[in-house]
């Protein structure tokens, strides 16, 4: 047994795209500002985190339904899958420019790691 143990593995992790309204993407940027990263993933990870962990009826769904697991994603794609909203999903096309929404860059433009 080695006396200092190697560091543990990296947790998977996966890409997703997501759109945000333009005050919570400034408010998202602020924060980070004051947190003094560029890494928003780790902000939103983090804030999930506490939702997951805060919220009673979140909780009482966990206990009613133990054994959901949400659907294997398919086979890596060339561009990110886009998020779905409860039993629907909203098809790539429909992602293209919706009116009135900022265009941002789809190559990581959130920052993070």
């Amino acid at each position: 047994m080695p006396i200092i143990e190697p560091p543990p593995a990296a947790p998977k992790k996966e890409t997703l795209a997501i759109r945000l309204e333009v005050r919570v993407l400034d408010e998202l940027r602020r924060y980070a500002a004051f947190l003094g990263t560029k890494n928003f993933s780790h902000i939103i990870a983090c804030s999930l985190e506490r939702v997951f962990k805060a919220d009673a009826g979140y909780k009482d769904w966990l206990k009613a339904h133990p054994d959901f697991r949400p659907a294997a994603k398919p086979a890596r794609a060339s561009r990110a899958l886009p998020v779905q909203s409860g039993a629907h999903s909203t098809p790539v096309s429909s992602l293209a420019e919706v009116p009135g929404e900022r265009k941002v860059s789809s190559r990581n433009s959130l920052g993070g790691a």
